[in-house]
């Protein structure tokens, strides 16, 4: 009874969740022998941890980090999401009919042969392990459990941007895009590609791209770029001081802000972006209370915060100010955080109609990945802009459930992005690469 939803799933999804066949099966054996209270307590303890299991595994996160990120919860509005609710409602049902079933039927089972049981508990797990854990998810499984077995990459260190910003007197412009991956066919990456690949921005900038690897989730990569490691939110919360990207910056005579459309108290941001360097935090509390909009948008579905859009209109003026400091921003995007709500970004890839993916919701996010970058592509052609060099980077594949969504994305990489400004009386020339 519990898995049947998943077996459903199956058709189409990929939820990994081999451990919970098993664990299923234990509780059915102990139920023969242990009350009916008892009973319905090991039945709900399997199912919260067959929920956590799935959602680490769909989210990218170290059982560790789920556990710990469970008290930031009420950060998000659990209720926006109608999927969220639905999934809901059938594990209440499975489970409250699996708990009556076990009580109703106790002293029948206690008679039984137990062979058929295990035999259908050991197909079951077979075929999940065959069907949801194909090599690729087993790498990513074990760089989210292993971070020490991948080799360490950044899009920071890939393009040197820290030293050459520094070295030019450049502003230095990090932006990392929520969800963003890399995608596994050229045809599908050249969507993106495209809008930074203009004449009009070859003209002040040498754009180049490529990927790099990525272990966990979004403060996994915020570690990554800003501190050159891999770590999460936790590693940064014991000192006041730690010797990453904005400190440094702020070392070699820079301002350090950064931009983020959610709430700063969620992974306590609020708390640790100081400890790296930051001077200025720009959350979406600190945004809405500075009463540059009197009359702010808000987006998204469950992490419902500011519209990215807004926030990068406050990055461009922030750079804008030209009053011989150079400066260092961090703008951390939001709107693309699943779930989302479908047709949020501008149509441009008929993804009713012609759709370019074999999975819709790909197609809704990268229409607003394409706004994103149509956002930094104002930024990076503002005239008044004084030289910025600009890195832009994906913080994990998005944790999307279909098998048609995930084979979209190379896995275990991420897509970067990066501007570098032209200096006066450079010619402008095909320095592009793609992945």
């Amino acid at each position: 009874m519990p898995n049947l939803p998943f077996l459903a799933l199956m058709i189409f999804a990929c939820p990994k969740r081999s451990g919970a066949v098993v664990l299923y099966l234990l509780v059915t054996m102990l139920s023969r022998k242990v009350p009916g209270w008892a009973t319905v307590a090991l039945l709900v303890l399997a199912v919260c941890i067959d929920t956590f299991m799935v959602i680490a595994g769909v989210f990218d996160l170290a059982p560790s980090l789920l556990l710990e990120s469970i008290r930031y919860a009420v950060a998000f509005d659990f209720f926006g999401s109608a999927a969220y609710m639905l999934a809901v409602a059938v594990l209440v049902t499975t489970t409250a009919a699996s708990a009556w079933l076990l009580i109703r039927f106790r002293k029948q089972t206690q008679s039984v042969s137990l062979l058929p049981a295990i035999l259908a508990a050991i197909a079951i797990f077979a075929t999940d392990v065959a069907v949801n854990m194909p090599s690729k998810n087993i790498e990513g499984l074990l760089g989210i459990l292993y971070s020490s077995r991948v080799p360490f990459t950044s899009a920071m260190e890939e393009t040197g941007f820290e030293q050459s910003a520094v070295a030019d007197g450049h502003n230095l412009l990090v932006v990392v895009v929520e969800g963003m991956g890399a995608f596994a066919a050229p045809e599908h990456q050249a969507l993106l590609t495209r809008l930074l690949e203009t004449k009009k921005l070859e003209k002040r900038y040498a754009v180049t791209s490529g990927t790099s690897s990525y272990v966990g989730s979004t403060t996994g990569a915020e570690s990554r770029e800003l501190c050159s490691r891999w770590g999460d939110f936790r590693d940064y919360l014991g000192k006041p001081h730690y010797d990453c990207l904005p400190a440094r910056m702020v070392k070699a005579g820079y301002e350090a802000t950064s931009f983020h459309a959610f709430t700063g108290n969620f992974f306590e941001r609020n708390t640790w972006y100081p400890h790296v360097g930051f001077q200025h935090d720009h959350f979406m509390e600190d945004l809405v209370a500075d009463g540059t909009d009197p009359d702010p948008s808000f987006c998204g579905l469950t992490f419902k915060g500011l519209c990215d859009a807004d926030v990068s209109k406050r990055v461009r003026r922030y750079l804008d100010r030209n009053d011989g400091k150079p400066r260092f921003a961090y703008w951390l995007t939001l709107n693309t955080h699943m779930p989302i709500a479908p047709g949020t970004g501008t149509p441009r890839l008929s993804c009713d109609t012609a759709n370019p993916f074999a999975d819709h919701m790909v197609c809704d996010m990268t229409e607003m990945w394409m706004d994103v970058m149509d956002d930094i592509a104002a930024i990076a052609s503002d005239p008044d802009l004084p030289p910025t060099d600009i890195v832009i980077v994906g913080d994990h594949t998005p944790p999307l459930w279909t098998r048609s969504g995930r084979n979209a994305f190379a896995p275990g990489k991420v897509a970067w992005y990066a501007l570098k400004a032209r200096t006066n009386g450079q010619v402008a020339h095909d320095e592009t690469s793609r992945p």
